[in-house]
This record gives C-alpha cells, sequence and structure tokens, in this order.
C-alpha cells in the first residue's frame, strides 16, 4: 500500500472508475483516491467488494457532503456512527467535511449552503 505524503497526488474516485482500477490496480501515477463516504457507505454487493479490492492497493481520504455543521440542529449522532464504522472498515485516516449547512427540520437538502 502507498502513503500519502505532501507530494502525493489523487483523483476522486468515482463509480466510472471503478472497473479500471480493480483491472489495473497499482496505477502509477495515482497516490490515493478520495470519496465521499456518503456515496459509498450504504453499498453493498459487487461495488462493495470492488471498493474492499481498490482499498487493498490505494490509500482512501474521504470528504464528507452531509453532516451539516452549520446548521442549528443538533449533529445527527446515527450519521457520524455510521461514517465512522466506513472510516474504521476501510482504515481511511483522512476524513473533511465542508462547513455548511445540508439538511433543515425537514430533511436533507442535498446542497451545500450557503
Amino acid at each position: 500500500m502507498r502513503t500519502i505524503t505532501d507530494t502525493s497526488k489523487g483523483i476522486g474516485l468515482r463509480s466510472e472508475h471503478v472497473d479500471l482500477l480493480c483491472q489495473l490496480p497499482e496505477h502509477p501515477d495515482i497516490d490515493f483516491l478520495e470519496l465521499a463516504p456518503e456515496n459509498w457507505m450504504n453499498i453493498g454487493g459487487l461495488k462493495r467488494e470492488q471498493l474492499q479490492d481498490i482499498a487493498k492497493y490505494y490509500p482512501l481520504v474521504a470528504h464528507g457532503l452531509s453532516l451539516s455543521i452549520g446548521d442549528c440542529q443538533p449533529i445527527n449522532e446515527s450519521f457520524v456512527r455510521d461514517v465512522a464504522r466506513f472510516l474504521d472498515e476501510f482504515n481511511i485516516d483522512i476524513y473533511s467535511e465542508h462547513l455548511s449547512f445540508s439538511r433543515n427540520n425537514q430533511g436533507y437538502l442535498y446542497e451545500l449552503l450557503p
């Protein structure tokens, strides 16, 4: 497994990259992969197995979209536990999140505001 340094370069992991990364697991120009945990936490089956395979070759870093740190509601502790389990499962040491709000009292907005 590679290590992340201050000169490492990575790409955002998208579903269209998965098959290629599974076929070519040690691409010389990619040091790490960045993903949004919300897009992967609840996926099972083949896609989860592929992510497990990819994680054997590339360090993963996570950049969240839905913690909603900036809103007036209490932090969704269940969501935080789900993210933590995902980070632990895939040995993700780096997690960042937007300082914004992405939900209101009616639910998630699927936007980063303001």
